[in-house]
């Protein structure tokens, strides 16, 4: 169920925009409580690693935004705003299959 409601997500959000910017990820409430995401406050002393999302050289954070997650650089947040504390990575998940496009099918 979560990869239908995964896939249905990508697609809606793939036909809604340019892939090619890092454009804000717009989650249903449902979805974001199935993945279990979690926003709280930035705090550059306690914020805990696992909320880092390492993808080549960059690192980034997702900050929260009415259902919408803004990738940024770290050093971007202030103390304060809002930020993905838990599910970052399976955001970043969605971003990437919204750059990849809707899957063509393998022809079997």
């Amino acid at each position: 169920m979560k990869f239908f409601i995964l896939t249905l997500i990508s697609l809606n959000l793939y036909a809604s925009g340019d892939h090619h910017h890092a454009e804000p990820v717009t989650l249903t409430d449902k979805a974001i409580k199935n993945f279990g995401i979690v926003c709280a406050p930035y705090n550059k002393q306690t914020f805990p690693s696992s909320a880092i999302v390492r993808s080549l050289n960059e690192s980034r954070v997702y900050q929260c935004s009415k259902g919408s997650f803004i990738p940024e650089h770290a050093d971007e947040i202030h103390d304060g705003e809002m930020v993905v504390i838990k599910g970052a990575n399976f955001i970043k998940t969605v971003e990437l299959s919204i750059e990849e496009g809707p899957a063509e099918g393998h022809g079997h």
